[in-house]
């Protein structure tokens, strides 16, 4: 108990990191990325993990066809008999191809209800990008975010997990002694056909409607700069 706590503490202090400090809100460090959950909703707050050209390349662990429960939280998350039967996937926010040697990628504290439509749709594609922006850049990180943005909250299974109304994605890219940011917000909708682009938008964006501070160890005014921003998509991924 005191390691977990001296961990905590360590956590916390760590700029780089989003806040994760509510009563309903726990911060779990995995080996491969840091996680915080909602207790409540049972479902990630926000993940964070950092992705370098060399881990594009690690090859996959052999892996349980089930997700698994997070035996590190100290309030009981979701369980596999949640999502059974819903429609909804398990939709990560950690990719599992992000981190092919870490089966921690399929912990139900890793998961949201998510769409088919977007995990197979949009979210994939926003997800290629990611990595092929990776292969080319010193390291990128990269903030995944639940928001709840709908007027009820839509629950499945016996423990009530709630449904996002919209996932957001926020990233540093270093390259080059450079840096510059990405984000993107994306609906959770059972049919999405406007292209990735539509879906563009400013880091500034993105905390207004989360209410998190992103990658607040920039310096102000560089971070002030970078975060107001609108991206546009390399040419290739347009469509």
């Amino acid at each position: 108990m005191l390691l977990d706590a001296l961990l905590a503490l360590t956590l916390h202090a760590q700029p780089d990191l989003p806040a994760c400090s509510a009563p309903d809100h726990e911060l779990i460090a995995h080996a491969s990325f840091t996680l915080c959950h909602h207790t409540t909703r049972k479902v990630p707050v926000w993940t964070d993990y950092t992705l370098t050209p060399a881990q594009l390349d690690q090859p996959a662990v052999t892996r349980s066809s089930r997700f698994r429960e997070d035996t590190a939280l100290q309030t009981p998350g979701a369980t596999d008999a949640d999502y059974t039967h819903t429609g909804f996937h398990r939709g990560h926010l950690v990719p599992a191809r992000d981190r092919a040697n870490s089966p921690e990628t399929f912990l139900l504290s890793n998961a949201a209800p998510t769409t088919p439509s977007l995990n197979l749709g949009r979210l994939r594609q926003l997800e290629d990008l990611i990595r092929s922006v990776a292969s080319n850049a010193d390291s990128v990180t990269v903030i995944t975010g639940t928001l709840f943005e709908s007027a009820e909250l839509e629950t499945i299974g016996p423990n009530h997990v709630a449904v996002p109304s919209h996932f957001y994605k926020a990233m540093l890219i270093h390259r080059d002694g450079k840096r510059t940011m990405l984000a993107a917000i994306l609906p959770n909708s059972t049919r999405i056909t406007e292209p990735l682009s539509q879906f563009l938008t400013t880091v500034d964006e993105v905390e207004r409607r989360s209410g998190l501070d992103l990658f607040s160890s920039l310096p102000n005014s560089e971070q002030a700069d970078l975060e107001a921003r609108l991206p546009s998509l390399p040419e290739h991924s347009r469509h």
